[in-house]
């Protein structure tokens, strides 16, 4: 077998088009992402149906304010009261996370009933907000 040996050693030239394409769609998605992701719900009365399922939801977040009233759902709850949410929450989702978003000046107790809460209804994946520290 007769190799060649001449051998094309001209410039080889790469086509950016495809790259910037790319690079364009990339950018169109992580924009339409980020304004879905900061989109606030207004209530709004939905039609019943006989058939359906929940579709899945993110953590339930409760809200520690730095007077220290405990809030779900833009509602003051007690102890007793958040139990009674979990609870019925617990029942709902099968994987239940929490995230416990307290105000910096917020009394520590108040967070400790809130983690305290979901812990009487064993629910061991709570996360407390916090915010990257400025450098």
């Amino acid at each position: 077998m007769k190799l060649s040996r001449n051998r094309n050693t001209g410039p080889v030239e790469i086509s950016i088009a495809p790259l910037i394409d790319v690079v364009f769609l990339l950018i169109i998605f992580l924009m339409t992402i980020t304004q879905s992701t900061y989109v606030e719900t207004k209530p709004v009365e939905l039609p019943e149906a006989k058939t359906g399922e929940r579709p899945p939801q993110g953590p339930f977040v409760i809200h520690i304010m730095a007077d220290g009233r405990v809030m779900v759902a833009d509602q003051v709850q007690t102890q007793q009261s958040l139990i009674a949410i979990l609870r019925a929450e617990k029942e709902v989702r099968a994987d239940m996370s929490v995230v416990v978003r307290g105000d910096q000046s917020a009394p520590w107790g108040q967070v400790q009933v809130a983690m305290r809460a979901c812990a009487s209804e064993n629910i061991h994946r709570v996360k407390v907000a916090v915010r990257r520290k400025q450098s």
